[in-house]
């Protein structure tokens, strides 16, 4: 049988072989770290992690080499995911080979991990592109109390912010939880009677923890809601 080609040959096609599983595991129970090995991305564009936090923060580092032996580090990446929380999402492969550590700081700290190669960077659960990260409505705070709220979403990217306070004198700020479980702010914020605020921030892989203080006389009500805004990711 004889075939003949017609036209011109795509040579900008790339195949990679995508949606196969690198690594599957647990980390914990306790106060346990737990790494994957190298793994090779096998020409995949992305690379895909599933990580849950079923007790405890569970923080990881990405590293990407060059070669298969560890000689040539290209670059380090890092995720934090809250308690109960999830980070579920493809990443741009920024190498032909990475090893993931993932760290469970509690005593009683448990979490799961999957890897496998991916085409297309962005999240897997679109679900979230249409609520929001953090949300409260109509919040009570007594005179000179605190409320503080953790999300369970770990979702970078643009996000808008809105807040309102409902009478009296506040302050509040949005802060991530980093690699070493240290709180750090994104963006403060400051109002008096009645005050509206809006805005735009970008969200690192981490997750997030909201401190409103009421430092009003009175007791009074908040609303406080990020929304997400892209799915752009880590690049």
């Amino acid at each position: 049988m004889t075939f003949t080609q017609t036209g011109y040959p795509d040579y900008s096609r790339r195949s990679a072989r995508v949606d196969q599983e690198l690594y599957s595991g647990n980390i914990g129970p306790g106060a346990a770290s737990n790494t994957t090995g190298v793994l090779a991305t096998a020409g995949a564009r992305a690379i895909g992690i599933d990580d849950v936090a079923v007790n405890g923060i569970v923080t990881i580092t990405i590293t990407w080499y060059l070669d298969q032996a560890k000689t040539v580090m290209l670059t380090t990446q890092y995720i934090a995911v809250n308690q109960n929380g999830d980070f579920d999402h493809s990443i741009p492969a920024h190498g032909p080979f990475l090893e993931i550590t993932a760290v469970s700081g509690a005593a009683n700290g448990y979490a799961t991990l999957r890897v496998w190669t991916s085409d297309i960077p962005g999240p897997h659960n679109l679900s979230f592109v249409k609520t929001a990260l953090v949300y409260v409505n109509a919040q009570p705070i007594a005179a000179g109390g605190s409320y503080f709220l953790y999300n369970t979403v770990t979702w970078p990217g643009s996000a808008s912010v809105y807040i309102h306070a409902s009478t009296a004198n506040f302050n509040a700020r949005l802060e991530y939880l980093d690699h070493n479980a240290v709180a750090r702010l994104i963006q403060g914020w400051y109002g008096a009677d009645g005050t509206t605020q809006r805005g735009v921030i970008g969200l690192p892989a981490a997750g997030l923890r909201l401190v409103i203080n009421n430092t009003d006389v009175a007791a009074q009500t908040f609303d406080f809601t990020v929304n997400i805004m892209s799915t752009l990711l880590m690049s």
